[in-house]
């Protein structure tokens, strides 16, 4: 599990927050469309297809093929309950929360989950 996060108004997490806000403030096309690609599918159809993708590529046997897959779909399962896990021990809000107006101008590329 990682640390435990900044104490919410602490001086390292105000910077945090303040540099989210740099962040969507400067952000390039090119890192716009970056968010699109990796975060308009789930997580797990995502690399499921460049796992695909490579498998054809390289040309790997159906059996090696299966088992990589079984591990890939593991290893993701495993990496959302250690982030669940992770969120509701720290239960520490995420930036749209706290950042007044944040959402509503159009800040965040892509929708906050709930």
């Amino acid at each position: 599990m990682p640390p435990s996060p900044y104490p919410c108004g602490s001086k390292k997490d105000t910077s945090n927050v303040q540099g989210v806000l740099d962040a969507a403030k400067n952000r390039t096309s090119e890192q716009i469309a970056t968010a699109h690609h990796w975060g308009d599918t789930p997580v797990s159809t995502t690399w499921n297809n460049v796992f695909a993708d490579y498998i054809k590529r390289n040309n790997i046997g159906l059996f090696d093929s299966a088992r990589a897959f079984a591990y890939l779909n593991v290893a993701m399962h495993d990496s959302i309950i250690s982030k669940w896990y992770t969120k509701y021990t720290y239960w520490t809000a995420r930036p749209f929360q706290r950042i007044t107006n944040f959402t509503s101008e159009k800040k965040t590329v892509i929708p906050a989950p709930l």
